[in-house]
């Protein structure tokens, strides 16, 4: 499989089932911030994914924050959420990630990152050794890097819907 295609992509964080992750044996989840959790640059979760989280966490799936964002960005939502976070991570380093699941004692296998960038989250996934859960963008932003980042994700992603299908046929 292509270092860029996620394990698996969703519409939105709250739409991936409650037992997906247990049936996949997925009991920690390092979770993006902006446009997987809430949308770009907004101060508060969306309702549905803070009920999601929550279920979440009633399963006993541990849940912590990685973000390239700020400090001043990051703790106030992470505070919101009551979640432990890491700011500016550097993805697509793992190294930030691996430290993590050391301090957790999770293993890379048994750990989802989730995120709607494929050149930051779905990379320090893989670099990493977890499972890559790709999120389709809240919002997109129209500003910056993100619009190059943004136009060279689409062509990956395409590759990867025709990855998908030809897999789904061939499982038929």
């Amino acid at each position: 499989m292509n270092i860029f295609y996620p394990h698996y992509n969703f519409e939105r964080i709250d739409k991936i089932p409650l037992d997906f992750f247990k049936k996949i044996g997925v009991n920690t989840l390092l979770l993006d911030v902006d446009n997987t959790l809430t949308g770009d640059n907004q101060k508060e979760p969306i309702n549905e994914i803070m009920l999601w989280l929550e279920e979440q966490k009633k399963q006993g799936i541990k849940l912590f924050i990685v973000s390239n964002n700020t400090e001043q960005r990051v703790a106030p939502f992470a505070k919101e959420l009551g979640l432990g976070y890491i700011a500016d991570a550097k993805k697509p380093s793992a190294k930030k990630i691996k430290e993590k699941l050391r301090e957790f004692g999770s293993k890379p296998q048994e750990t989802a990152v989730i995120g709607d960038q494929i050149f930051t989250d779905i990379l320090s996934a893989k670099f990493s050794g977890c499972v890559a859960v790709r999120v389709e963008p809240m919002d997109y932003e129209n500003y910056g890097f993100y619009i190059v980042k943004r136009k060279l994700e689409k062509p990956i992603i395409n590759g990867y819907n025709r990855y998908t299908r030809r897999k789904q046929r061939k499982d038929v």
